[in-house]
């Protein structure tokens, strides 16, 4: 791994076994966040147009958007997004004394370089993650 450690912000999740836990230490925390509620909505609408009906199944998820930083080792970066995408419970700390956020992985942009820190070796990416809800993640909104 041999990953520098910058910040103390790092996602976990359990491997397929669920007895070995592996830890992707970030280059920062989580930054340029986003929150938003999604609920599943169906619309029906009579035949004129006259009538609408609109259900919505269940209170929905809530989604927090942020793009994660790493140093050095996109391979680690690359994994951490395909447990997310075999339905693993990503758990995130903003610090080494923050409580964890356990959330589920909706949508991943590819691995780049970072922008910012281009040729140092950093690479980022955006994450959408479900969670129940985003109480758990007022510490970083």
């Amino acid at each position: 791994m041999g990953s520098q450690i910058v910040g103390k912000a790092r996602f976990t999740y359990l491997t397929t076994s669920s007895t070995v836990t592996v830890t992707v230490n970030l280059g920062t925390h989580l930054h340029d966040l986003e929150t938003d509620k999604q609920v599943r909505t169906y619309v029906s609408e009579s035949l004129n147009y006259a009538q609408r009906d609109v259900v919505q199944i269940a209170g929905g998820q809530h989604t927090v958007a942020g793009t994660v930083r790493f140093h050095n080792d996109a391979r680690e970066l690359v994994d951490l997004i395909e447990a997310g995408r075999r339905g693993y419970t990503l758990t995130y700390y903003a610090s080494s004394t923050a409580s964890g956020h356990a959330s589920r992985l909706l949508e991943a942009d590819p691995v780049i370089a970072d922008r910012e820190l281009a040729g140092r070796g950093y690479y980022e990416t955006r994450l959408t993650l479900g969670t129940a809800s985003t109480a758990g993640f007022s510490e970083i909104l």
